[in-house]
């Protein structure tokens, strides 16, 4: 047998190669990955569902401004993510992940059961807003933080880390590829429940009022959470055994205070000098595990400006779509529907076709090459954008609007966005997919649901550097917030791509 060292699998092991192996494949997904990935599709049809009402209820139900509007939804939208380390920690620490996720799953779903019982129309306007505030920001967010940290290395832990012989010679089921392959479907199934979300929930509000799209998100919540419930024999669960945490900092300390010793040993980065002491409760390829997890962070702190641009289809690119006509069937805030749309249709295009193409041929597609074009697209996406914004503003009757109704359209049809959601949504598929993908494949176990959140914390920053420009969200001077965020975004990808542009060689 062969060993091979590889950075995309359980960092404790080497991953071990047959001697006959030629190529491998992803297999099939495990009923217990299905399992979690229909919750996922649940969670995010009640998370995009309330996502997209939001801009308008805070406008028809409060009467709010559209800086207000957007302010409200960045900080829900903050708050989400941001307590993606909250959730991680608790597992990491406690807990362990199915735990972790039921806990924080009542939670969630009782701030979604007091969202809609006071969205009712005969409420006074003081309840309604009192109930909106409790139940998004205390329960909503915090619940969808808490689950989100972990089921997405939940879902990967149920991937088996061994190679495995198919009925061909030599080819083997590549643990590195199951785990790629179960993250495009994981994200299949996100923007499955987004699209049903964005949907059906728009649509009960137009004919029945905000309480039924609200109760609808409650309603699918439940059965998520009851169908992970009812899959927890089958769950392969990693419970902590000790303070990974409290270790990591232990390990890091170690090091930091022998720096600067290692009096021509060969050390080549100050954490190998925590390496060898085998009285301390960690090992040498925990160290490794570190020094890969720094790595991650480094690559990650590029995806909050990325995040910043894509954060404006729940809220400025839903504006903008007010400004437009639309047909009596669908509402403005339904076509972001496209995103969710594109990504459904291309994932398994990308995992049926491409991915196979390019391992025939040896065609090496690393994490940077794709979070790079993910990068381009989102950039060519906002271009879009501001073409679009140009020409609303050139449209009669308002045409740049100043002074304008916050209910006034200029004649220019809303179809004239599609073409930047699509964008987008290609994005994410290259962008998001890849950076979950390799914070859970680069970390050892006992941080994996860290670094996950770590991942997941960079759309939180994004929304806080999105929630610094809200008061610009106004017309006409948020066409000059395109043209500055697609800058951004360009030089933020040469940036990333000169920083790590040998990378894929090595993973």
């Amino acid at each position: 047998m062969e060993k091979l060292e590889d950075n995309s699998i359980e960092v404790t092991q080497l991953l071990t190669r047959p001697k006959d192996y030629v190529k491998g494949v992803p297999g099939n997904i495990k009923l217990a990955s299905k399992l979690v990935i229909v919750t996922e599709l649940c969670e995010r049809f009640t998370f995009y569902g309330i996502t997209v009402m939001l801009p308008n209820y805070l406008i028809d139900g409060f009467g709010m401004t559209s800086a207000g509007t957007v302010l409200r939804a960045k900080i829900f939208s903050f708050l989400a993510y941001f307590f993606t380390i909250v959730g991680a920690l608790v597992a990491d620490e406690w807990f362990g992940k199915f735990r972790t996720v039921m806990a924080f799953s009542v939670w969630y779903l009782v701030g979604t059961v007091i969202m809609s019982a006071t969205s009712m129309d005969h409420l006074p306007e003081s309840t309604r807003e009192i109930g909106f505030m409790v139940a998004i920001y205390a329960f909503i967010a915090f619940g969808t933080g808490g689950i989100k940290a972990n089921v997405s290395s939940f879902v990967a832990e149920q991937v088996d880390p061994e190679f495995k012989q198919t009925s061909k010679p030599g080819i083997y089921i590549d643990p590195k590829l199951a785990v790629q392959r179960c993250y495009r479907y994981f994200y299949w199934a996100i923007n499955t429940g987004a699209i049903f979300g964005l949907a059906v929930c728009p649509q009960l509000v137009k004919r029945f009022g905000y309480y039924a799209g609200f109760w609808s998100t409650a309603v699918v919540n439940f059965v998520g959470f009851a169908i992970f419930f009812l899959g927890r024999s089958r769950y392969i669960m990693m419970n902590p055994s000790e303070s990974a945490l409290k270790k990591t900092i232990m390990c890091v300390r170690y090091a930091w205070a022998r720096r600067g010793t290692d009096g021509g040993s060969g050390v080549i980065h100050w954490l190998d000098h925590a390496k060898g002491d085998h009285t301390e409760p960690w090992d040498d390829e925990f160290v490794d595990g570190l020094k890969r997890c720094i790595t991650v962070i480094k690559i990650l702190s590029f995806l909050p400006i990325y995040w910043m641009l894509y954060m404006n289809v729940s809220d400025n690119f839903i504006l903008q779509a007010r400004r437009m006509t639309e047909p009596s069937w669908i509402s403005s805030d339904q076509l972001i529907l496209m995103v969710q749309l594109s990504i459904v249709v291309l994932i398994p295009v990308y995992d049926r076709f491409l991915i196979p193409f390019l391992l025939h041929r040896n065609i090496k597609f690393g994490p940077i090459k794709r979070i790079v074009i993910g990068f381009l697209l989102i950039t060519l996406g906002f271009v879009y954008a501001t073409i679009t914004q140009v020409r609303i503003y050139r449209s009669p009757p308002f045409y740049n609007f100043e002074g304008a109704d916050i209910s006034a359209k200029n004649d220019i049809s809303l179809w004239w966005q599609i073409p930047a959601f699509v964008l987008l949504g290609s994005s994410e598929i290259f962008a998001s997919v890849t950076s979950l993908e390799i914070a859970y494949a680069l970390s050892p176990p006992e941080l994996k649901s860290l670094m996950n959140s770590f991942a997941l914390f960079t759309i939180c920053i994004g929304n806080l550097l999105g929630m610094s420009l809200s008061s610009l969200s106004y017309d006409p001077m948020i066409l000059n917030v395109y043209i500055g965020e697609a800058v951004a975004m360009l030089i933020t990808t040469i940036a990333f791509f000169f920083c790590f542009r040998h990378f894929d060689k090595t993973y």
